[in-house]
């Protein structure tokens, strides 16, 4: 009897050990699943987090190689403003696009009918058109003090100020849906003039352009003389890599490039 009460003893106490063993398992399991899975999730956005960081820098660093090249090439009586320009960096293609800024219609110099024009390139109504470039010349005035001088409303306020972006666009009632880069292709703040480069201009302002009486033209300037400022936008795809994009200004004689 003292015998058969000790292996039961055993058993119930092996049972026991063995049920503690379980349950000990189930809780590290319960404890470390979710903590392995948030440890795979952080290590997954480490990774994309730095395959951006390297594709940002590698597009950044393009950037800078063709504001460089461009300042050079410019330099030649002959230099003729590159359109499209495609190039292969190792397993890298880059895809490069370049728009002088004397070929853009600039928001703090324009004149009403040479905005006009624009917004209608952008696809206004030639009334919305109209109304748009009253209220760009509203919207960029100093302010003259006179009765009727009042600031321009937009979704972001009143101002009396030059246009520091061509994204203010963006808060103008009735343009709602445009990008900022449909609004860079024909739009600047950096051309300085209240004229346009014909042969500069984009194939839709070119368009627009040449539907226009010759006499009403007194905005367009013939040839292809290159503007202070160049906007570059670079696509960078490689295999089995995301696709980066990035656009500068390239301002003056210089290397200066300012980010978009």
């Amino acid at each position: 009897m003292t015998i058969l009460g000790g292996i039961l003893d055993d058993q119930r106490t092996a049972g026991f050990a063995l049920f503690a063993v379980l349950s000990f398992s189930l809780l590290a399991a319960t404890v470390a699943t979710p903590f392995l899975t948030g440890v795979r999730t952080r290590a997954l956005v480490a990774r994309n987090v730095a395959a951006e960081l390297r594709g940002d820098m590698t597009a950044r660093g393009l950037m800078h190689i063709a504001a460089a090249r461009l300042t050079e090439l410019r330099k030649a009586p002959d230099f003729a403003m590159p359109r499209k320009v495609n190039c292969q960096f190792g397993p890298a293609s880059v895809a490069f696009t370049f728009q002088g800024h004397g070929g853009l219609i600039d928001l703090n110099f324009a004149p009403k009918d040479l905005l006009i024009i624009g917004f209608g390139a952008l696809g206004s109504e030639t009334a919305d058109a109209s109304r748009l470039a009253e209220a760009v010349v509203r919207f960029r005035a100093t302010g003259t003090g006179q009765p009727n001088d009042h600031p321009e409303y937009v979704r972001g306020g009143y101002k009396h100020a030059a246009f520091e972006t061509v994204s203010e666009l963006g808060d103008f009632e009735g343009i709602s849906g445009k990008t900022s880069s449909e609004f860079q292709e024909l739009f600047t703040v950096h051309n300085g003039t209240g004229t346009i480069y014909s042969d500069l201009a984009s194939d839709r302002l070119q368009l627009a352009i040449k539907m226009l009486p010759e006499s009403q033209a007194y905005f367009v300037v013939q040839g292809t003389a290159p503007s202070t400022a160049v906007s570059i936008h670079a696509e960078v795809s490689s295999p089995g890599r995301p696709t980066f994009q990035i656009a500068a200004v390239a301002r003056g004689t210089d290397t200066e490039v300012g980010y978009v």
